[in-house]
C-alpha cells in the first residue's frame, strides 16, 4: 500500500502525525477465510506486509479463488482508530514451502575404508513443515539403491529451537563405516559411482502431528512431510587436477578433443597412489538435458605418460573408430547440438577393472566451419584443399619443420583450391604438430609433395614422382578486418 496524495487536512494530521510509530495490526478478509499480520509499527510510509493465516488448516485456495474482493483493515489499538477499505486488484500465488532447498552438490568417495556421499544444500525459499519433534530422516535413493538414517536436531545439528529446523540445516552426509547398514551404503556409492548418469534423490522426512477424527473423536496422528532434492551433477570427494576445460571440434567424418593440461600439482601422485593400470576419457552427448533425442558416448584411452607430458594433448576420433553404426549422421548431429543438449566427460582411473576415481571434465563441442582435406607442395607454391562454410577474407599461417608461410586467402563457400607462391624452397618435412583453423582444431592433413617440380609444367610431374607424406600442420586462420 501506498500514502494517498488526495487526503484532506483532518486526514493528514491523522495519518502522518497521531498515528506515526502507533502498533497495529492488520487484517485481510477473502470470502470466509482470514490473515492477520502479527503487531507491526506504523511509519507513515509505504506498507508491504505479510498476512499469514489465522487458522492454517483452514486457508484453502478453493475457498478464495472464487472471489473477486479484498476487505482489510489496519487497527490501531491505542486509539481505538481503524483504517479499513476494499481491493478488487489482488491476485493468488501458490508457494510450495516444501520445494525450499535447491543448488545440490552432490560428492561421494568410495575408496575402501572412505566410503561416503556428502550433501550441501542453499535455502532458495522459506522450509515450513512445522516439526513436532526432533527427529529428521535422511533417504538417499539411485535407480536401484536406497538407505534412509535417522539424525537427531539436537544431537547431530546442535539445534534445539524445533520449529522450522529444517531451515537451518543445509549438510547431509551418508558415512558408511558409522552406519550399521554398511553394505547397504556401500551399494548407493557404488551405484552413484559407476553409472556414468545416475541421478541422486535426497528426502529430507521430518515428523508432525496433527488431529484425526476417528469415529467422532479428535486423536493425535503423526505424519512425514518430506522436502525432496535431486541432482545428477555428482563429483568425487577425491579431486585431481589433470585437465583443464575441453573442446571437442568436429568436421564431417571425424571430431578432435583438444585437452589443455590443468595445474598437475596432485595429478601423478595422486594417480600413482590409486595404484592405477588404466585410464579413459569417457564422453557422453545428449541431444537434450533430459537426456531424450540423439544420444552418443565415446571412451577414449589415456595414457598417465600422456596426462603427464607438458603441452595440450590431441585426439583424434574418425568414422572407423566411433561407436556408431551410422558415422555420418551421428557426425551431423554432433555438429548442429541446440543449448540444451547434454555434453559430459568424465576422466576414470581403474584397477583391476575396478573404478577408483571419476571426475567430470568441462567440455564444449565446436562445429568446425573450414575443413582441410589435403595440401599440395611445389617448389614454387603451396595449395590447399578446403572446405569452408563461411565467405571472408582470412590470414593463413602455415608452420611445417621450422619454416613458416604466412599469407591471406579469400575462401568462399563450399569446396576449393587456394594456391599461393613461395620464394622459400622446403627442405624438410619432419612432423611438427595439429592443425588449426579459426582456432578450430582438424586433424592430420595428408601432403602431397612433389620434389624439383615448378607448379607450371604440369608435366614435371610425372617426371619427378610423386612423394606423399603425412605430417601434423599448424595452421593458425586469424579474422581479418573488412
Amino acid at each position: 500500500a501506498w500514502p494517498s496524495d488526495t487526503l484532506t487536512v483532518n486526514q493528514k494530521s491523522i495519518c502522518q502525525e497521531i498515528l506515526i510509530n502507533q502498533q497495529f495490526i492488520g487484517t485481510i478478509k477473502i470470502g470466509t477465510q482470514q490473515f492477520s499480520t502479527p503487531v507491526t509499527t506504523f511509519t507513515g510510509g509505504q506498507l508491504s506486509l505479510s498476512f499469514p493465516c489465522v487458522d492454517s488448516t483452514n486457508c484453502l485456495y478453493s475457498q478464495v479463488k472464487p472471489f473477486s474482493i479484498a476487505l482489510f483493515s489496519l487497527l490501531f489499538s491505542k486509539d481505538n482508530v481503524e483504517i479499513s477499505g476494499t481491493s478488487g486488484k489482488y491476485y493468488t500465488q501458490i508457494f510450495n514451502n516444501l520445494d525450499c532447498k535447491q543448488n545440490i552438490v552432490a560428492k561421494i568417495n568410495n575408496q575402501p575404508g572412505q566410503e561416503k556421499v556428502l550433501i550441501t544444500t542453499k535455502n532458495v525459499d522459506t522450509c515450513k513443515v512445522n516439526p513436532t519433534s526432533d527427529k529428521l530422516l535422511i533417504t538417499f535413493k539411485t535407480s536401484s539403491s536406497s538407505l534412509q538414517i535417522e539424525k537427531s536436531l539436537l544431537n547431530d545439528y546442535s539445534i534445539s529451537n524445533t520449529v522450522d529446523y529444517i531451515q537451518q540445516v543445509n549438510d547431509f552426509q551418508m558415512v558408511c563405516n558409522d552406519l550399521s547398514q554398511k553394505d547397504s551404503c556401500k551399494s548407493v556409492v557404488t551405484q552413484l559411482m559407476n553409472q556414468d548418469i545416475e541421478t541422486l534423490i535426497v528426502q529430507l522426512q521430518t515428523e508432525y502431528t496433527l488431529k484425526v477424527d476417528w469415529g467422532g473423536t479428535l486423536q493425535d496422528a503423526t505424519v512425514l512431510r518430506t522436502i525432496s532434492i535431486s541432482t545428477m551433477q555428482i563429483t568425487n570427494e577425491l579431486t585431481v587436477d589433470c585437465f583443464e576445460p575441453s573442446t571437442i571440434y568436429v568436421v564431417s567424418d571425424k571430431m578432435k578433443l583438444f585437452l589443455p593440461p590443468g595445474p598437475l600439482v596432485n595429478c601423478e601422485s595422486t594417480i600413482s597412489a590409486l595404484q592405477s593400470d588404466n585410464q579413459i576419457l569417457k564422453v557422453i552427448v545428449a541431444e537434450n538435458n533430459d537426456l531424450s533425442g540423439f544420444f552418443f558416448e565415446q571412451e577414449i584411452p589415456i595414457t598417465l605418460a600422456q596426462i603427464t607430458q607438458i603441452g595440450d594433448l590431441f585426439f583424434s576420433v574418425p568414422c572407423a573408430e566411433l561407436n556408431s553404426t551410422n558415422c555420418t549422421k551421428t557426425f551431423s548431429e554432433l555438429r548442429s547440438l541446440k543449448s540444451n543438449a547434454t555434453i559430459l566427460m568424465f576422466f576414470k582411473v581403474l584397477f583391476d577393472d575396478e573404478l577408483t576415481l571419476k571426475q567430470p571434465v568441462s567440455l564444449n563441442i565446436i562445429s568446425n566451419t573450414v575443413e582441410p582435406k589435403s595440401i599440395n607442395i611445389y617448389n614454387d607454391k603451396i595449395c590447399l584443399d578446403l572446405v569452408s562454410t563461411i565467405s571472408n577474407n582470412e590470414e593463413i599461417i602455415l608452420k611445417i619443420d621450422d619454416q613458416l608461410f604466412r599469407y591471406i586467402l579469400k575462401l568462399d563457400f563450399g569446396s576449393g583450391i587456394y594456391c599461393k607462391m613461395i620464394d622459400v624452397r622446403l627442405t624438410s618435412y619432419a612432423i611438427y604438430g595439429d592443425t588449426t583453423i579459426l582456432n578450430q582444431l582438424t586433424d592430420l592433413i595428408p601432403i602431397t609433395i612433389y620434389i624439383s617440380i615448378d607448379s607450371n609444367n604440369v608435366e614435371w610431374a610425372m617426371f619427378g614422382g610423386i612423394i606423399v607424406i603425412c605430417v601434423t600442420l599448424l595452421i593458425i586462420i586469424l579474422k581479418m578486418k573488412k
